[in-house]
């Protein structure tokens, strides 16, 4: 009896072994393409000239799509089993963004008010719908109140949409802005779109 008991014990052990293995170290192949960049972005605009009553949207969206090996986490390993078939490794993109998004900035070539000169960030101006189509979600938020740095937030997934909708107008109208929207990704890289001239009546 005390025999079997052993060995039962031994067996628990090993086997509390192996899922600590399988769960501490996930290694996975290096040749897994887990995370995606962005050279560009694709944008699309409603209108280049709007009246009274109208918002401007402008809908940007990731361009120029390359796909990146996972970033390497040291960690230990028991060597009991191939740790790769243990986990969750991720398919071609599912991590997200490599460099995951710091900030976002629209800016125009004009004086947007007497407040807001060229040049100045006019994220106040403008509210972002989260086209969140992984979690098949929708919200909007004022663009300088968005939280960029949650963790495994909608903007550092290869579906993502950027709806801008302006909250306001410039103090002088029937003038042509040409807005920057900037990207500034978590390795400093810039990445901008350029509307066309729209004009505000």
């Amino acid at each position: 009896m005390k025999k079997i008991t052993k060995i039962l014990a031994v067996l628990y052990f090993y086997l509390l072994l192996l899922v600590i293995d399988g769960c501490v170290n996930c290694d996975c192949p290096d040749n897994i393409l887990g995370f995606l960049d962005f050279k560009n972005l694709k944008q699309e605009i409603n209108t280049d000239v709007l009246s009274s009553n109208q918002k401007l949207e402008i809908t940007l969206s990731f361009d120029d799509v390359t796909y990146l090996a996972q970033l390497k986490q040291p960690c230990w390993n028991l060597g009991l089993i191939n740790t790769a078939t243990a986990c969750d490794c991720p398919q071609t993109g599912e991590g997200g963004l490599k460099f995951p998004l710091s900030g976002i900035k629209i800016t125009s070539n004009k004086n947007f008010t007497s407040n807001y000169p060229t040049g100045t960030s006019l994220d106040s101006f403008f509210y972002i719908t989260q086209l969140d189509y992984k979690n098949d979600a929708v919200s909007t938020t004022q663009l300088s109140d968005i939280d960029i740095d949650e963790p495994f937030s909608w903007f550092n997934f290869e579906e993502a949409k950027f709806l801008f909708q302006s909250a306001g107008r410039p103090e002088e109208l029937n003038v042509s802005h040409i807005l920057t929207i900037q990207f500034t990704k978590s390795n400093g890289e810039i990445v901008s779109s350029e509307t066309p001239p729209i004009t505000w009546n």
